[in-house]
């Protein structure tokens, strides 16, 4: 056995290649050209010291290493090594174990931004419930305002309508009045007018009494008597006092307002009407229209003052004026006064 010399060379004993391997592979942590050099220099070694027989397929086992070497990617920067290290590693036969399945990220619940979430949407649900309570009672206020308004309008309405009344009755009170005093006046020309005829017959009596006298006289002088005749003057003949007297006062009651159910000079329906003019004049008649129809005297010529019925039973009456006129409270929105007879008649009535 050879014994080497103490010195530069190599300490006596057995050469070892797993030592020199395990030398090599703390070594390795250089550059990735260093480490691909180590790699293939430690598989020379391998491959001479194990089999010093085969030096043949020596050659071959460092030419697929370095084929292995040259055909692994190029890497820069930290990968280098760890390309290295996997390369030499496979070239021993080590099997990367598989990448671990990617986990979930985990969320983790903040409660004090829950917290804080509950409390904004509860403050805004707050919130837009004053809002609506706050319109409401808004609405509620202005419905009472127009209500208010409503009310003080009508009872304006009712006082303006009240007092056109009380001037309307006093100015049919004034007509009444003018219509009594003209009456009145009437009759005392009619006095006088008599009184005045009866004076001219009275002394139209007398003249003929005197000259029956004075033909009394004659004839004792006369064999011939001579008998004179005198005729009283005949009355002139006037409509019925009771007719002219009820269109008289229709007409006081000219301008009087339609009003349903009305009959005093406030307001006057068809019947309401006629009812009150003839009880004005001293004729009772019942009150509505159809009864009115039942009661009167059925004519077929109309005089002044008679009643002009619509339908059977009457749903309107009117009184007689002229051919084609009558004076009738019509319909609501209008007033009493003299109107066209628009349609033909049921018939006339008279009391």
């Amino acid at each position: 056995m050879a014994h080497n010399a103490p010195g530069r060379h190599r300490a006596p004993g057995r050469f070892n290649p797993l030592a020199e391997l395990t030398l090599i592979a703390k070594e390795s942590a250089q550059p990735a050209v260093k480490g691909a050099a180590i790699v293939a220099a430690s598989g020379g070694l391998v491959a001479s010291f194990v089999q010093p027989a085969a030096a043949a397929d020596d050659t071959n086992v460092v030419a697929a290493v370095d084929a292995k070497v040259a055909a692994a990617p190029a890497v820069v920067g930290p990968q280098a090594v760890d390309s290295a290290r996997t390369t030499a590693l496979t070239a021993f036969g080590y099997v990367a174990p598989a990448a671990a399945p990617k986990a979930k990220p985990i969320v983790i619940e903040d409660l004090v931004v829950e917290k804080q979430r509950a409390v904004a949407a509860a403050k805004a649900k707050a919130e837009a419930k004053a809002r609506a309570e706050a319109k409401a009672a808004e609405q509620a206020r202005e419905a009472r305002q127009r209500a208010a308004a409503a009310e003080a309008a009508r009872e304006a309405r009712e006082a303006r309508e009240a007092r056109e009344a009380r001037a309307a009755r006093a100015a049919a009170a004034e007509r009444e009045q003018s219509t009594t005093r003209s009456s009145r006046s009437t009759e005392r020309t009619a006095v006088s007018t008599r009184s005045s005829s009866r004076s001219t017959s009275s002394s139209t009596t007398s003249r003929s009494t005197s000259s029956r006298s004075t033909s009394s006289s004659s004839s004792s002088s006369s064999s011939t008597p001579t008998k004179t005749t005198t005729t009283a003057p005949k009355p002139a003949s006037n409509p019925a006092p009771s007719a002219s007297g009820i269109v008289g006062i229709a007409y006081n009651y000219t301008g009087v307002p339609y009003v349903y159910g009305g009959s005093t000079p406030s307001g006057f329906d068809c019947s309401g009407f006629t009812s009150y003019v003839y009880r004005k004049a001293g004729v009772s008649i019942p009150r509505t229209a159809s009864a009115q129809q039942r009661a009167a005297t059925r004519v077929s010529s109309p005089r002044p003052g008679d009643l002009v019925f619509f339908g059977y039973p009457a749903y309107h009456v009117g009184i007689y004026v002229s051919p084609g006129r009558m004076v009738d409270a019509q319909r609501p929105g209008t007033v009493i006064g003299n109107h066209s007879i628009w349609t033909t008649p049921s018939g006339y009535g008279r009391f």
